[in-house]
């Protein structure tokens, strides 16, 4: 409360003076003291050194307003030089004598201007320089008093010559010329003093503290017990309160800290904390929100799952180690891309065992098949791999059940899915032992949904019938979408054996060099963009809808004070 007054003092000397204080090097003081004391210090600060270089200010103020206005001097010059619609003959000194009754405008128009010039009674030269528009207006006295009037409220910018500024354009943009560097060297010589002020009068320091404190006020929920104590409290990912006191004694911040159970009615946010290139992996559930407390966190598990899939569709060694060492190289840069090690490795295992190198077959034996001449099988064990993870992520949610209390609503209504999801792919194998998957499981799923609702059974069993048409349908829905693993598997291959072609049929040494580069450098780029997206989708709408509702909620630091631009404190 004692800082709602000040802040709102420094808010308004920020809007009058904030265009010249310093952007740069703001730093606090290190002397500390009751919050009030030190942010009031500050303001006088910036009074005080605004007083003493009042003048200062304002010759840098018109210096600026001379800049503009030569500036569009200039603009409006150099098109009347390469224009024709004036006589070369034209000496701008003519404007300056135009009286005694008549008199002249020079404005600058901007795009939306709706002020009407089009009239009998003025006389008007137009010099469109994308996108304003300049007008030369000439008329009578008393008519250019009425148009002033009505270009006050309007954004129209008048320009005036300077009684020194005559002779035809060429003269006149060489004389405007001259006096635009003297101005500018002018300003650089008003900004260097400004800057030594900045230094003489402890700027840096003043704005420092006060972005300090007005960091704390935004940021930081505290109670001040006395003018040396405060007690701020709020969530830390701390392991304890000793390791939290050691971090801020090494900062120099001096207080105790205790840890206290959260709030009542209050739900404490969340994080993920894994090691490693585990730690990329947090990109996937972080894409659907944050895990709850009684939800399973994947990260682990995707760190096997998404390097199996995407080595799957991108076998090749060659262009394995490319994305293995673009990992390396960019992890420090974007953390995020430490999952293209991974990736890049299991490109590189999966094109040992299909034989291909930098899309070249025939250089290494494969160790298992060549993608082109097995496709059925290389279709199929992506559907046996993906109804696994179902079946895991189908687990997954039993256990999540258990951690919220749920596990007897689990194992009546949805544990039954399991047994009937495993006997469909059954009838083609073991039809025996799939129709007793198929009927128990059934009729488990009736029986335990009528135990659920005791007082209407039969409504019970009918709706819950319903229900698991539909769960089964999606289940078996997104079965098979995993066979687009194997889809793409097939189309890498295919990709690669469209550039060997290319590289036999060239006759030149160069030719098939360039169709090896270009060609594995499509495939890299084009083929990994869609593995990517194939990858991410598999996990996101086909895994996790099985399990993952993310309705936790996560845990974002408070940056701390960033004193690079304290103007915008």
């Amino acid at each position: 409360r004692d800082l709602q007054g000040v802040y709102q003092q420094y808010h308004e000397l920020r809007q009058r003076d904030g265009g010249y204080w310093p952007v740069t090097d703001i730093r606090p003081g290190t002397s500390h003291g009751r919050p009030a004391t030190t942010y009031t210090r500050a303001l006088q600060q910036l009074r005080s050194w605004r007083e003493d270089n009042d003048g200062l200010i304002h010759t840098l103020e018109g210096c600026l307003r001379e800049q503009t206005r030569y500036r569009h001097l200039l603009a409006w010059l150099k098109h009347l030089e390469g224009g024709a619609t004036l006589d070369q003959t034209f000496d701008l000194g003519t404007l300056h004598r135009i009286g005694p009754w008549l008199d002249y405008r020079l404005v600058l128009c901007p795009p939306e201007c709706d002020v009407d010039f089009d009239c009998d009674d003025l006389l008007l030269l137009n010099a469109p320089v994308e996108p304003d528009l300049y007008r030369l207006v000439i008329g009578g006295r008393e008519r250019l008093a009425q148009l002033d009037n009505q270009l006050l409220q309007t954004e129209v910018m008048q320009l005036s010559l300077p009684d020194w500024l005559s002779g035809r354009p060429p003269q006149a943009i060489a004389a405007l010329e001259h006096r635009l560097d003297e101005t500018q060297q002018e300003l650089r010589r008003l900004q260097a003093a400004l800057e030594a002020s900045h230094t003489s009068a402890g700027l840096h320091t003043a704005l420092g503290d006060i972005a300090r404190l007005n960091w704390f006020m935004q940021h930081i929920e505290y109670h001040l017990e006395s003018d040396h104590l405060a007690w701020v409290h709020g969530w830390t990912i701390a392991g304890s309160a000793g390791k939290l006191q050691q971090a801020l004694a090494h900062e120099g911040a001096r207080g105790l800290v205790h840890f206290t159970p959260p709030p009542e009615g209050m739900e404490p946010p969340l994080t993920l904390h894994h090691s490693g290139w585990n730690r990329a992996f947090e990109l996937f559930p972080r894409l659907l929100g944050m895990p709850g407390r009684d939800e399973f966190d994947p990260t682990a598990l995707l760190a096997w799952v998404v390097p199996l899939l995407f080595g799957y569709m991108f076998g090749d060694v060659g262009q394995g180690l490319v994305i293995l060492l673009a990992g390396a190289l960019l992890r420090r840069r974007v953390p995020q891309l430490t999952i293209l090690i991974p990736a890049g490795i299991s490109a590189m295992i999966f094109g040992l065992l299909y034989g291909s190198v930098f899309s070249i077959e025939g250089l290494i034996p494969a160790l298992w098949l060549h993608p082109m001449q097995h496709p059925l099988l290389l279709l199929g064990i992506p559907l046996a791999g993906g109804a696994l993870l179902l079946l895991i992520g189908l687990l997954l949610a039993g256990l999540q059940a258990n951690w919220a209390g749920q596990r007897r609503r689990w194992w009546l209504g949805q544990a039954p899915v399991i047994l009937l999801y495993l006997g469909l792919p059954l009838l083609f194998i073991a039809p025996p032992v799939a129709q007793v998957l198929l009927l128990g499981g059934l009729a488990a799923y009736l029986i335990g949904h009528a135990r659920l609702e005791p007082a209407r059974p039969v409504r019970a069993a009918l709706l819950a019938l319903a229900e698991l048409v539909e769960s089964l349908f999606q289940l078996v829905i997104n079965t098979l979408s995993f066979a687009r693993v194997g889809a793409f598997a097939l189309a890498h291959a295919a990709l690669s054996q469209a550039v060997m072609a290319l590289m036999d049929i060239t006759g030149s040494v160069v030719g098939t060099a360039l169709v090896f580069l270009l060609g594995n450098l499509l495939i890299l780029v084009l083929e990994g963009l869609v593995v990517s997206i194939q990858t991410t989708r598999l996990v996101l709408f086909e895994f996790f809808i099985r399990f993952l509702r993310s309705s936790g909620r996560g845990f974002v630091p408070l940056p701390a004070p960033g004193y690079g631009n304290a103007t915008n404190g």
